[in-house]
């Protein structure tokens, strides 16, 4: 069995919510929200991606993965670790601005079943 090493947690008020965790990795923790208040139920996936960039691409297929089992409203908010500005990083260099934004950008749009133009481009 491989274990998992924590990196996310995940901390609710029991009176305002009811949470079912269906799925975690290093990357993420999914689950279904119900508001104590209301029937409506909703999915919500926390993420905390890896620094490196090729570590995030088994993030992205999981994100796939997860929205092919999707029958209903979907949140996902976290941190992708990647940067919209410079002037956002502190403590090192930021590699390629473009490169990050177009590389999320791509994956986000493939993923929510919108496609990608091969031409995206960055005006940076």
């Amino acid at each position: 069995m491989v274990q998992i090493k924590p990196r996310i947690i995940l901390a609710w008020n029991p009176q305002s919510f009811k949470v079912k965790i269906l799925d975690k990795t290093a990357e993420i923790i999914h689950c279904v929200l119900q508001p104590s208040g209301g029937p409506n139920e909703f999915y919500c996936t926390f993420i905390y991606a890896f620094n490196e960039a090729t570590k995030r691409e088994r993030l992205w297929q999981k994100l796939c993965e997860l929205k092919l089992r999707q029958k209903g409203p979907w949140v996902l908010m976290g941190d992708f670790n990647v940067v919209m500005n410079s002037e956002e990083r502190i403590g090192s260099n930021v590699r390629s601005k473009c490169g990050q934004m177009q590389w999320i950008s791509m994956h986000v749009l493939q993923m929510l079943g919108c496609g990608v133009d091969q031409g995206l481009t960055c005006t940076a």
